[in-house]
């Protein structure tokens, strides 16, 4: 029998945890963790050669590359010579290099923030990488619980030092704030994420000795009488099961992206399938804290890569013609819960009637729309959000789509009037449950602008608030439904299990679990050209198709089963891309190789099902 050590710490893991367990969890952490320090070299190299500012510092950029180096090296040759050696050890000194290279790149943070005085481009991408790599080592580490809780320590302690200075600067202030709810929600997540770790190693155990024993009663059952054919049949079924189950739960401990969608991808949505079964009231609160704070986390994360692309001119507009009042009436449809909770009635009111039809970018306008009624939401309770469309036409001027999100909550004085649309900037009229990432806003003036309009905000203290913004009208022309021969067409559809796509374990058992859960039956293959094949056999008439694959992309795959769909004249299977990019020419991409549609990560319970069940 092995050792039992007592393993005892400030996050309270009183779990025991024999010498091949600690060995295994060490395993773990070297192989999920022993490449990430070059990420970190990588980018402080990539911020110093794109963000001019730093240029005149070469010298020091030069001695904090070193620095990082040297624990990333160390971590380099630990992975590359130490994990197959056996017997297996792990020194402390590659603990000791991955807080290392934490605590290096959180003062090269705070130097980086320093010389740029403000929160620009370069800050920004610094934040990024500091909050990916942050969410990383956390998940990476989480079998070590004090090591991810240094690391945690390390990435932002220097930055929150320097932020403590520099307080009085509205920018700094927000980025400390996010900081700090972002350290709560990182120590949360690791003793989560850790605690886990220990359940799913044990619940590996259980099973593994079960197997073993199983597979002695089958033997003494083939051995005593062949009559109980019956019973070695029922413990073979039982052992392939539990096998299966433990592979499974082994897949939690696969090498997992440190692209920060990946990670989210598995809270957001087992959190969100979690918060379906049966919960008692405990259990239903810690599910919804770990939703709401997932969902801050990949807010703060889009916000800041829209701000960033849009800032440097990345993005480009996808001019359609769009009926405005529906796509107006659906961002309503998608508040409106939210509304709900808050008690607030929202309607939408609109004098186009034949002008309703606009050439526009149709996904950037709804985020603006988004943008304002959340906003207009976080700060009323128990009142009214009216959403106007007019049109404004003034002699010798261009026609201009005036559009207005009147909201009777608690108003904006004028002072705050001035900057509400900077960047992180939050207006807080005395509600401290209000959060947010200060950008929302700063955003929906980018995109305007982006297309030729303007925004502004007309407000009285205690008398609501009324945001409004104006974009050049440019009449579209109105499409043709084809509903009801699409309908037909799809008839019978559920008859032939869908395929997934997707080559991410995590990202797996996510939408395994939820199309369980929807009574979909379905398919897996992990590579493009597997995809390919599987479709030449079998012909499933939905596909959820991830883009970023192992061997061929999710977009040459479509182009493949496009064509042999036009060589053998079937009937078009509907392919919809399930994939970490939501940006526009990720989705114009998608739709140009022939995607039917576009289903963003994290997917959970009602996107997913909203996305299959609009092509059934």
């Amino acid at each position: 029998m092995n050792k039992v050590l007592a393993v005892t710490g400030a996050n309270k893991e009183p779990l025991a945890r024999s010498d091949s367990a600690s060995l295994q969890a060490q395993k773990d952490l070297l192989e999920q963790s022993g490449l990430g320090g070059t990420l970190l070299v990588v980018s402080a190299v990539v911020i110093y050669l794109i963000e001019p500012i730093l240029k005149p510092h070469g010298l020091t950029a030069g001695i904090f590359a070193v620095l990082l180096a040297i624990p990333a090296a160390i971590r380099c040759y630990f992975y590359q010579f130490h994990l197959k050696r056996e017997p297996f050890q792990l020194s402390n000194v590659y603990h000791y290099s991955v807080f290392a290279n934490a605590l290096i790149w959180g003062v090269f943070g705070s130097w980086v923030m320093g010389i740029q005085g403000n929160i620009n481009g370069g800050t920004a991408l610094v934040l990024a990488v500091t909050a990916a790599g942050a969410s990383a080592g956390v998940i990476s580490t989480a079998m070590v619980g004090w090591l991810s809780r240094a690391i945690v320590l390390g990435y932002f302690v220097p930055m929150l030092i320097y932020e403590l200075f520099h307080l009085r600067e509205w920018q700094i202030l927000a980025v400390s704030l996010l900081t700090i709810l972002y350290v709560i929600f990182l120590f949360s997540l690791a003793k989560k994420l850790g605690k886990s770790y220990w359940d799913t190693h044990h619940a590996n155990q259980a099973l593994r000795d079960q197997t073993q024993a199983l597979e002695e009663a089958r033997n003494v059952a083939l051995q005593a009488n062949k009559e109980l054919e019956a019973v070695k049949n029922a413990a073979v079924a039982a052992t392939n099961e539990a096998v299966a189950a433990s592979n499974a739960k082994s897949a939690f401990l696969a090498h997992m992206s440190h692209e920060i969608r990946t990670p989210l991808n598995g809270v957001i949505g087992m959190a969100d399938l979690l918060g379906t079964s049966q919960l008692d009231q405990n259990q239903s609160e810690q599910v919804k804290t770990i939703l709401r704070s997932g969902r801050l986390v990949l807010g703060l994360i889009n916000n800041i890569l829209d701000f960033t692309q849009i800032s440097s001119g990345r993005i480009h507009l996808d001019i359609t013609s769009v009926d405005v009042e529906k796509l107006v009436q659906t961002t309503a449809n998608i508040v409106a819960p939210l509304a709900q909770q808050r008690k607030n009635a929202v309607s939408v009111v609109s004098t186009l009637q034949e002008q309703r039809w606009i050439k526009v970018d149709p996904l950037r306008l709804q985020q603006v729309f988004t943008n304002l009624l959340s906003n207009a939401n976080k700060f009323t309770n128990d009142g009214e959000i009216a959403v106007r469309l007019m049109l404004k036409q003034q002699r010798g001027s261009p026609t201009m789509l005036r559009c207005e999100v009147q909201d009777s909550g608690m108003g904006i004085d004028l002072k705050s009037q001035r900057n509400v649309f900077d960047e992180f900037v939050q207006v807080n009229q005395g509600e401290s449950n209000v959060r947010g990432t200060g950008l929302g806003l700063a955003i929906s003036k980018k995109l305007i602008q982006l297309m030729d309009g303007q925004i502004g905000v007309d407000s009285v203290v205690g008398h609501g608030s009324c945001f409004w913004f104006e974009i050049p009208y440019v009449p579209g022309i109105p499409s043709i439904s084809l509903a009801n021969s699409v309908q037909q067409e799809r008839t019978g559809m559920l008859q032939q299990p869908l395929l997934v796509v997707e080559d991410n374990l995590v990202n797996q058992k996510v939408i395994s679990a939820i199309l369980t859960k929807l009574t979909f039956t379905h398919e897996m293959v992990v590579t493009g050209q597997a995809a390919v094949d599987y479709f030449v056999q079998k012909k499933p008439r939905i596909i959820l198709m991830d883009c970023s694959l192992p061997d061929i992309s999710g977009m040459e795959a479509t182009k493949q089963i496009r064509k042999i769909e036009q060589e053998q004249a079937l009937p078009a299977s509907t392919i919809i891309a399930v994939t970490a990019h939501a940006f526009a020419d990720v989705v114009q991409e998608c739709l140009e190789a022939g995607m039917n549609d576009h289903l963003s990560k994290p997917l959970t319970l009602k996107s997913l099902q909203a996305s299959v069940e609009k092509w059934l």
